[in-house]
């Protein structure tokens, strides 16, 4: 039913933009927005396809996210050359943006992450063959993966790392015990928040848009198929440097929150 109240929903706008380009002047102007009706309705079906993508097959995802690439192309080529020489209104412009935040965010459909279970204490993070088994495969089957790297201090509850584009890693089975696996809505960055000594005061968990200030823990390692980080850090050397960080403190006194949209940092 949401579906297709979605799609209703969609088709209703559609036809009132539509309807309101025909009560537009006779004008060099009115005849601008006349044109740009098609492209504008192909942006917004776009932007409400896209958010359902994750309940396509995983194999059917790249191919549709390139389809939806081609005829935003297509749509925005349109927009520019019907706009050519004047200023394209707000109005446009934005409708075109939510299409192309869609489109940035079809890489993530899908999106599985993997916690510390909340139960647990801290632990520092041992190697995991499976996630690395997964960033040397994802490049074929374009996936996504964000990862902690072995050695790294996990508080409780917090993630340990995200994919989209394959099968769970096989640490996802054989750390049973200490982690959990489900479904998220979108990626999250963990950030160490540090005092002015660079001692750790706690973790902070945030949209990857937020960008507060930290130390993000998750390194990015493919997006989209597109590999985009190196192999993690020594674990040895950056377990050390998390030792470090605690100064002797207590890591289950340190506290995790989460940034909630539109808060300062």
């Amino acid at each position: 039913m949401a579906e297709v109240v979605t799609w209703a929903g969609l088709l209703a706008q559609g036809v009132e933009l539509a309807q309101a380009s025909r009560a537009l002047p006779a004008s060099e102007e009115g005849d601008r927005w006349r044109a740009s009706v098609a492209p504008l309705i192909e942006c917004q079906a776009l932007r409400i396809a896209l958010a359902s993508l994750g309940r396509l097959p995983r194999e059917d995802r790249p191919l549709a996210r390139d389809l939806a690439a081609t005829t935003l192309r297509g749509a925005a080529t349109t927009l520019d050359e019907v706009w050519r020489g004047h200023p394209m209104p707000e109005a446009i412009l934005e409708i075109a943006e939510d299409a192309k935040r869609a489109l940035d965010q079809s890489a993530y459909a899908g999106l599985r992450m993997m916690r510390l279970r909340a139960d647990r204490p801290p632990i520092f993070l041992p190697a995991m063959p499976g996630i690395e088994a997964f960033a040397a495969a994802a490049v074929e089957r374009r996936g996504t993966l964000a990862a902690m790297a072995p050695g790294t201090l996990v508080l409780p509850g917090s993630p340990i790392a995200w994919w989209c584009g394959g099968e769970d890693p096989a640490d996802a089975r054989a750390l049973a015990d200490l982690v959990e696996v489900g479904d998220e809505a979108g990626p999250l960055q963990v950030y160490r928040q540090l005092d002015d000594a660079g001692r750790f005061v706690g973790d902070l968990l945030a949209d990857l848009d937020a960008l507060p200030p930290g130390m993000p823990l998750l390194v990015p390692r493919v997006l989209d198929g597109e590999p985009i980080g190196g192999p993690p850090r020594a674990e040895g050397a950056w377990r050390e440097m998390q030792e470090r960080g605690l100064a002797g403190r207590d890591p289950s006194t340190l506290p995790l929150r989460r940034l909630e949209p539109g808060e300062q940092p």
